[in-house]
């Protein structure tokens, strides 16, 4: 495709793949983590006629049907970087519902750690990193179970869980 000289910052339009349109199996989604920060540092979502419209609104009539969200343990813990996301399941569960509101399918990311993990990362949660392999499978155990069940019980229920970020060289190895 050949360079569009039009392109800006100010206009900016991501086009559908036509031959996904209408396949009812077929996920098309984004990671919407940083959403409530955008938003709560005055950031807004307008669609192409200007006007401010809900995120999770817009993005579903512009033919996405599935959101990502991260999780993280504790990111107040002594590791974790306040401002790093700030997603504990308090903000994850709130652009749930939004999300869920909108029609969306949900997958829930257990990064199991206070901050972001990825392959040159994968730090175990602070409170966990005393505990022996059965102590922490415990520990990870009832933490997904504990929000899975939250989530639920709060009516956001999960379509889909990824377990870790990018776990290419293992997880939870501090």
């Amino acid at each position: 495709r050949k360079y569009d000289p039009s392109y800006s910052n100010n206009n900016f339009k991501i086009r559908q793949i036509s031959s996904l349109q209408g396949h009812s199996d077929f996920l098309n989604g984004i990671d919407c983590s940083m959403v409530s920060v955008i938003e709560e540092n005055g950031g807004n979502y307008i669609d192409f006629d200007g006007k401010e419209r809900d995120f999770f609104e817009l993005i579903k009539e512009n033919g996405i049907n599935l959101v990502r969200i991260r999780l993280w343990n504790n990111y107040k813990s002594k590791t974790g970087v306040k401002g790093g996301g700030c997603l504990d399941v308090e903000r994850v569960l709130k652009l749930a519902l939004r999300a869920k509101k909108a029609g969306l399918k949900f997958l829930l990311d257990f990064h199991y750690s206070d901050n972001w993990a990825d392959p040159g990362k994968q730090s175990c949660p602070y409170s966990w990193r005393n505990l022996d392999f059965n102590g922490a499978k415990k520990e990870l155990e009832k933490f997904t179970k504990n929000t899975i069940e939250y989530f639920k019980s709060k009516g956001a229920n999960l379509d889909y869980v990824q377990i870790g970020n990018e776990i290419n060289n293992g997880f939870m190895i501090s």
